[in-house]
């Protein structure tokens, strides 16, 4: 339903038009994505995730998807700030709305990707070397190791 509040969309750039006697050129490439909902709102992100999805090369394994699957959701990530705040006066109880953390399955491999918004290397974990028991305590681990810290190549270019 919700997409279909956007048929208009399209991957190719509209073809420049006459307006009077003048003739108008599209700003650039990507116009055809041009009323693509920008808010972030669940249903306006949907959008934007399903219509790129559409449009997207297919890849040929299922490293490139999970790849693919990066990108796509950082187009819907939302920052730590006041991106998103509530329509009354925050109050010190209310926490800051943004994307804790984002998870990609691997169905036919049965493996789950994630990373942490403090830590954007993808992590994985093999379903399939699992020992799944019926217990009443799930099992839990940190999803954060150290923090997010910048890996500095510069070593690697003294080298050469």
């Amino acid at each position: 339903m919700n997409l279909s509040n956007y048929l208009n969309l399209q991957a190719s750039t509209p073809s420049p038009k006459t307006f009077a006697t003048i003739e108008l050129n599209p700003p650039g490439v990507g116009g055809g994505f041009l009323g693509m909902p920008d808010d972030w709102t669940p249903p306006s992100r949907f959008v934007r995730v399903a219509n790129m999805c559409h449009y997207v090369q297919p890849v040929p394994d299922a490293r490139s998807v999970i790849t693919l699957a990066e990108h796509l959701l950082n187009t819907v990530d939302i920052p730590k700030g006041d991106i998103v705040t509530p329509s009354s006066p925050r109050s010190s109880q209310m926490k800051v709305e943004y994307t804790q953390f984002a998870c990609i399955w691997d169905l036919t491999h049965r493996i789950l990707y994630y990373r942490t918004y403090d830590d954007l290397m993808l992590r994985s974990i093999d379903v399939n070397q699992l020992k799944l028991m019926q217990t009443s305590q799930p099992a839990c681990f940190p999803l954060t190791l150290n923090g997010h810290s910048p890996i500095d190549m510069t070593p690697s270019l003294l080298s050469q």
